[in-house]
């Protein structure tokens, strides 16, 4: 649950699903997530605790993916690109931080995943990818508040207690 890559990649799906939902803007937005990324990863923040910028890559996930599930007057209200470009920045900042490999797999879940929504938004067929959003946001809030759970015995190895 504290592995970068599991984090970033999920991002990158949610991401992905709430660009792909766009139909013609889509790849447009990909574009502002790759310079966002570019931009993070020539200014990175300095002394960025592990933990600190999981629990925001959490938060962002949930964030994303509640914005696949709202109606799409909202959506059209440039809500997209600024999550888009918020979830680019965190993953350049934590590649940043826990090495270049774990961009890969936040770029790597937003390609797959925005080809994806975008052919089945483009026919009409939303409902995957709203019970795809659903999925991650369950997934997003199990690991935030696992994270700040006081350890309860027997949750960790007996060599860890």
């Amino acid at each position: 649950m504290r592995d970068p890559h599991l984090a970033l990649a999920l991002l990158g799906v949610a991401t992905g699903l709430m660009t792909g939902l766009a139909k013609e803007k889509a790849m447009t937005w990909v574009l502002a997530i790759a310079a966002s990324i570019a931009a993070a990863m020539a200014f990175p923040f300095h002394g960025v605790v592990a933990e600190q910028a999981l629990a925001v890559t959490w938060a962002l996930l949930i964030l994303t993916a509640g914005a696949s599930l709202l109606p799409q007057w909202i959506r059209r209200l440039h809500l997209p690109p600024i999550l888009g470009g918020l979830s680019g920045w965190a993953a350049g900042s934590i590649g940043v931080a826990s090495g270049k490999d774990a961009i890969g797999s936040f770029a790597a879940g937003l390609v797959l995943s925005v080809i994806v929504a975008a052919l089945l938004a483009k026919r009409g067929w939303t409902l995957p990818i709203r019970i795809g959003a659903g999925w991650l946001i369950a997934i997003g809030a199990l690991n935030a508040t696992l994270t700040i759970l006081p350890v309860t015995p027997g949750y960790l190895p007996d060599h860890l207690e």
